[in-house]
């Protein structure tokens, strides 16, 4: 047995040495051939750091072919292998390697697979050790997937999954959320309250952080399209904070909501402010669920200002300050919060209770069974 594992050991060592002979002479796909015979005998006899080794020279070699798409087949022929054999570490080294030919290919959507796939691999090896590189690989697939038509939806999730790893605040946002449910079925409205706005805080941190990664960022717009979701996630935790409190109509509470209900119009302005001004450009394309979240983060100003009863906003006249383009309006017009801010502003907020407790409202749908606007 322990002759066999010798003579493998050395033909192997045989092979890297052909191997590197073609490379030498510029034949990737000779030299690519004898490195996978080679990687075959280690793993035959369970040397398992020599094919480690094997498998980024041939990644190596690969990201140096002229051709790019024979070098991608490639490198997916070696990584469906590796993931075979449970090599994860071998196998996020390669699909980081994909992601790059990918990105510099322009093929946005496999490299943006690529580095989330990638960035999964480390994060589940070990988070501790691989939490930056995953946040960074995570951050690099959300802006290639927010290049592309098809998944632009997904790219920002990521780029804000990344934003959270960045902040460590991943797997306690989970947590704290059920706790938050958790308390409203108690109906501990109080302590539910400042659960949602320590949820809230999270994301003002994570704020903070993407105001860091924009001013390094050459994908300056894709980021401040990611901050204004921020912006969006943490006004609904606070707006359900207000809601929280509303059901103890207590007048102890009513200073705090109205100062939070300013909070939140705020934070909203600067969401939609950031939306109106990626809108205009010429170099990001309008998509759908922006246009959806501008007009919802303008039925959220109608309806805090009906709960604070403070108007100083006209929903319909802000919403299309700025905006010119009439095809662009005309896809505003047609979402269904557009219809409800035009029924509140004629009939009243009263009177639309029941359609607003119809109508998807994000985050705050989850809270609708204990709580009623």
């Amino acid at each position: 047995m322990i002759e066999e594992q010798d003579e493998k050991t050395i033909e192997a060592l045989r092979l890297i040495d052909l191997a590197e002979q073609a490379a030498y002479k510029e034949d990737g796909k000779k030299a690519i051939d004898f490195y996978e015979k080679a990687a075959q005998l280690y793993l035959d006899i369970g040397s398992y750091l020599k094919i480690d080794e094997i498998y980024i020279r041939i990644a190596s070699i690969i990201s140096q072919f002229k051709n790019h798409i024979q070098s991608v087949y490639r490198l997916k022929s070696i990584i469906r292998k590796t993931e075979k054999l449970k090599l994860d570490e071998i196998s996020a080294k390669l699909l980081l390697q994909l992601g790059n030919i990918s990105f510099r290919m322009k093929d946005y959507e496999t490299a943006g697979d690529a580095w989330e796939s990638a960035s999964n691999y480390f994060y589940n090896l070990d988070p501790e050790e691989f939490y930056a590189l995953s946040s960074e690989l995570l951050l690099k697939a959300g802006q290639a997937l927010e290049k592309t038509h098809s998944n632009k939806n997904k790219g920002e999730q990521l780029i804000l999954k990344s934003v959270m790893i960045m902040n460590r605040f991943e797997e306690v946002l989970d947590l704290e959320e059920k706790r938050g449910i958790q308390l409203l079925e108690m109906e501990r409205y109080k302590v539910a309250a400042d659960k949602y706005l320590e949820l809230s805080n999270y994301y003002r941190k994570s704020i903070e952080k993407i105001d860091q990664l924009i001013e390094t960022s050459e994908e300056i717009e894709i980021m401040k399209n990611a901050k204004s979701r921020l912006i969006h996630i943490t006004a609904e935790y606070e707006t359900i904070a207000i809601l929280c409190l509303r059901v103890l109509d207590d007048k102890e509470n009513h200073k705090e909501i109205l100062s939070m209900g300013k909070d939140v119009i705020d934070l909203l302005k600067d969401a939609i402010s950031i939306l109106k001004e990626l809108f205009h450009s010429k170099t990001i394309e309008k998509d759908k669920e922006d246009i959806l979240r501008m007009t919802f983060d303008v039925l959220l100003i109608s309806i805090i200002q009906n709960i604070i009863e403070k108007k100083e906003i006209k929903p319909l006249d802000y919403l299309f300050e700025n905006l010119d383009n009439i095809s662009f309006i005309k896809k505003i017009k047609e979402t269904s919060y557009y219809s409800l801010i035009e029924r509140i502003e004629k009939v009243g907020f009263t009177e639309s209770l029941k359609i607003i407790n119809e109508t998807n409202l994000g985050r705050i749908d989850k809270i609708k069974e204990f709580l009623v606007i």
